[in-house]
């Protein structure tokens, strides 16, 4: 099994504030030396920490991008005040994990089922 490229991108950015290029980190990241543009573009889209800063002068006619690295606070909090999708799926399995019954929309208790 191949190592993930993911940590030795992580630390390379991290250690350049300034932002990287995918051809400097190809160049610099001794892990990626004989990788292809596509597969560093692969382990950036799957690096939830990492974003495209700001866009450099053209090469060739073409715009780079140079990629950056967010440092997560330490205690972080997990955001409470998410939208919560419910569908009749999510009151069923609550209502088994209660002991009761789910029928036509309401929850019923299992000794007494009204008629």
């Amino acid at each position: 099994m191949k190592k993930p490229h993911a940590p030795a991108v992580r630390t390379y950015l991290r250690n350049h504030p300034e932002g990287a290029t995918l051809r400097e980190m190809l160049q610099h990241v001794e892990s990626l030396i004989n990788t292809s543009d596509w597969t560093l573009r692969n382990v950036l889209g799957s690096m939830p920490d990492a974003y495209i800063d700001r866009w450099a002068d053209p090469k060739r006619g073409q715009y780079q991008a140079i990629w950056y690295v967010v440092i997560a606070p330490a205690h972080c909090p997990y955001p409470t005040d998410r939208f919560e999708h419910q569908t009749q799926w999510h009151d069923k399995h609550k209502a088994y994990a209660k002991g009761l019954t789910y029928a036509l929309g309401r929850m019923l208790n299992d000794t007494h089922v009204e008629q």
